[in-house]
């Protein structure tokens, strides 16, 4: 399963987000929504291949890459939302 959620990118769109997350985590709560959706999306794809009846092989390499895909967006918008903190005024202060 882990050889499928590398984006075919060599790992490098999750190594981002988690280098944001690992220098702000101290902001951690502002991207926490995002966070328990990859990681809840992940943490799912695990426990429904967990428990088929068959050699669920075939399945995990075409299921992993899709469900991956809006786990990896939810990850990158909370690295945005950490990058950001702080940064963006309020649109009175235009």
């Amino acid at each position: 399963m882990l050889r499928n959620l590398d984006a075919g990118s060599l790992w490098l769109p999750w190594v981002f987000p988690i280098l944001f997350l690992a220098a702000r985590r101290s902001d951690w709560r502002a991207a926490a929504p995002a966070l328990v959706l990859a990681i809840g999306l992940l943490s799912f794809l695990v426990f429904d291949d967990l428990h088929d009846r068959q050699d669920p092989t075939e399945r995990i390499s075409w299921t992993s890459p899709r469900v991956a895909q809006p786990a990896l967006s939810a990850a990158l918008l909370g690295a945005g939302v950490l990058s950001m903190r702080g940064r963006v005024r309020g649109c009175g202060d235009l």
